[in-house]
């Protein structure tokens, strides 16, 4: 079971260094999705990295912290860190051979792996994480499947909507838990604080799943297609008008 300190998930509603004033670089994005939408909210992204996450140095770089935790997911063989903000984090994840494997969770290292390779791969970079909303239907109107693992909370898991056999998309998922993290772990030299926009830029040669439709269609994204998979989220509305642009070393775009 994980030792660590609880992760915080987010409740309603991760080389270049350079931070500039700049119009929007994102293509169009898909329409807001309808009011009758299932109440599904953003949770947190995951960004799958190389060993021991060498790319956490661009994300320093602009001034965000990164949480002194480091989750070690026993039995899963995999290890993660965050950034965390006051209501949700970014989280940093790779296989990780020092933590324990059980055989029948085997397969989820070897698709991180992969998934941090997506540069040569094809594979999606991303999971991303859900939480139902208080109005959300016990059962979603899409095929999912149960996955747990030792360092769970006890009686919950991970209802995962991207089917098994999909390594073209990203890994959609409702979590069934959340938790905090304290304050000293959320502050930032960037004078950033929330995250209050998501945007996922697919591949222009990605054909959209039911899975990916179904998240596409949530109240709390918009989608776009540009060339290689880029998540954009936008930190406190966005209020001074600057972006950071992670790429190449992380798939991400911060707009705050």
């Amino acid at each position: 079971m994980n030792s660590n300190p609880p992760r915080s998930i987010l409740i309603p509603v991760a080389l270049a260094a350079v931070v500039a004033l700049v119009a929007p670089i994102g293509p169009s994005l898909a329409a807001r999705s309808p009011s009758d939408a299932p109440d599904l909210r953003f949770s947190h992204l995951m960004i799958h990295v190389a060993a021991g996450a060498p790319e956490r140095a661009s994300l320093e770089r602009i001034g965000l912290t990164i949480s002194p935790v480091v989750n070690h997911d026993d039995g899963q063989g995999t290890t993660t860190i965050t950034v965390e903000f006051d209501n949700g984090f970014i989280e940093l994840a790779w296989p990780d051979s020092t933590v324990s494997l059980r055989p029948e969770l085997a397969i989820v290292p070897r698709k991180w792996k992969r998934q941090s390779e997506w540069r040569t791969s094809g594979w999606s970079p991303f999971g991303i994480a859900l939480l139902r909303g208080p109005h959300a239907p016990d059962s979603l109107p899409v095929p999912t499947w149960r996955a747990r693992a030792e360092w769970m909370p006890p009686g919950s898991g991970l209802e995962i909507i991207t089917p098994r056999a999909d390594t073209l998309s990203p890994t959609i998922y409702v979590a069934g838990w959340s938790d905090t993290v304290p304050a000293a772990y959320r502050h930032h030299a960037l004078g950033v604080h929330r995250v209050t926009g998501v945007c996922i830029l697919a591949p222009r040669n990605y054909a959209p799943t039911e899975a990916y439709r179904f998240m596409a269609g949530l109240r709390a994204f918009e989608t776009g297609v540009g060339e290689t998979w880029c998540a954009e989220l936008t930190l406190d509305e966005g209020r001074r008008h600057r972006i950071a642009d992670l790429r190449p070393t992380l798939p991400l775009v911060l707009r705050y």
